[in-house]
């Protein structure tokens, strides 16, 4: 994370703002060996506010608020703009996401497979492929009664590697 952070210094400037940070890479639970790297999104554009305490400067009654100019007024309404576009679209993936993955009838996964699925999901892994892993392992019989998830998780990167092995023969 420190290197990440020298990165966006070095190219962006010391003003720079960090607006996300994430770890990305081969991260398919961590059940497969790769790079640990970290996605960092940075802005020298945006304003973000600090999150220390601000002191307040007492202002006579003469003095006039400070005003913003015009031009940020503007750039700031188009950011406002952009953001709430960008949180309706989230909306509609979210809600999109659950209508595909039956969020309003789990009842068919017990809770230790669906925490699995969403795992997997996190790890970035394709819906259909996981909804597919965590199928195989809810019809295997040598998997059934597992609710353990060190053992649930070794079972899916078993199943992943054969899946692997396989491919490699095409």
């Amino acid at each position: 994370m420190h290197e990440a952070l020298a990165m966006v210094r070095r190219e962006l400037g010391p003003d720079a703002a960090v607006l996300h940070t994430r770890e990305v890479g081969n991260r398919w639970l961590n059940w497969l060996p790769g790079p640990r790297q970290i996605e960092v999104t940075a802005s020298r554009g945006v304003n973000v506010p600090s999150r220390l305490p601000t002191r307040t400067v007492a202002m006579t009654p003469t003095e006039p608020p400070p005003s913003r100019p015009p031009a940020r007024v503007a750039e700031e309404a188009a950011l406002t703009h952009h953001v709430q576009g960008q949180l309706s679209t989230l909306q509609t993936m979210v809600k999109d996401l659950c209508r595909r993955s039956k969020c309003g009838s789990r009842d068919d996964w017990p809770e230790d497979l669906f925490r699995l699925f969403t795992e997997l999901l996190d790890a970035e892994l394709n819906e259909e492929m996981a909804r597919e892993l965590v199928e195989g392992i809810r019809n295997d019989p040598e998997a059934a009664g597992l609710s353990d998830p060190a053992l649930l998780r070794a079972r899916v990167a078993a199943m992943m590697k054969a899946i692997f092995a396989w491919r490699g023969r095409l």
